[in-house]
């Protein structure tokens, strides 16, 4: 059952992937910041998410890989379930075999703050041996559309319609202190980063759904 959100609401979004048995996961975060009308709903904040992301993630990984769709969950002031949004799910846009296991593109999360809690980061997973350079680095055509994709981590997301709509505003967020810091940009590496986190056997690196 969707729920509806209300200002001061943090929203996680999460946003899956899979190539041959493993699963990427990656967590971005939100606080509701404006609400028109009778605002919108949780399930109404995984489509507009998932929408947004889900093409710019395809094109940064092999047709062997393939994006699963979007979650949203309220965490606070109370925890609610995780709704899913499958929709723009599809296979990686790039031709050729994945490069080697736990391979990742890396985009930064920048806010205001210098200090580690006013940062983040994001592995991107499961890039073709096509976006890589015959040095071994990211090609220039991949680097752009990690641009373009990592160029979203700052935009707010407008969900609803219809006079009633939420706007959630991308934060970084510390679990130890419940905190949100806004992300104010966003730089992206030009060398290829290894995202060890990633398993096949871990329980909470499986879909939800």
């Amino acid at each position: 059952m969707a729920i509806v959100l209300a200002e001061n609401d943090l929203v996680e979004a999460k946003l899956y992937c899979r190539s041959q048995g493993q699963y990427s996961i990656n967590t971005m975060h939100y606080r509701v910041t404006d609400i028109l009308g009778a605002s919108a709903t949780d399930a109404s904040a995984a489509q507009e998410i998932g929408t947004n992301f889900g093409g710019a993630l395809r094109d940064l990984m092999s047709s062997r890989a393939r994006y699963l769709g979007c979650s949203a969950q309220i965490l606070l002031p109370t925890r609610r379930p995780r709704v899913v949004f499958e929709g723009n799910a599809g296979d990686g846009q790039e031709d050729g075999e994945i490069l080697p296991r736990q391979v990742a593109g890396l985009a930064r999360k920048k806010s205001d703050f210098a200090s580690r809690s006013g940062r983040g980061r994001m592995y991107v997973p499961f890039p073709s041996e096509l976006h890589n350079d015959e040095d071994g680095f990211p090609n220039a055509a991949y680097l752009v559309l990690l641009a373009v994709f990592a160029g979203l981590f700052d935009d707010p997301q407008e969900v609803g319609g219809g006079g009633n709509t939420a706007t959630l505003s991308p934060i970084i967020y510390n679990r130890n202190t419940n905190v949100g810091t806004p992300i104010t940009g966003f730089d992206t590496s030009s060398v290829w980063a290894t995202c060890r986190r990633r398993s096949d056997v871990r329980g909470g690196d499986r879909v939800p759904f």
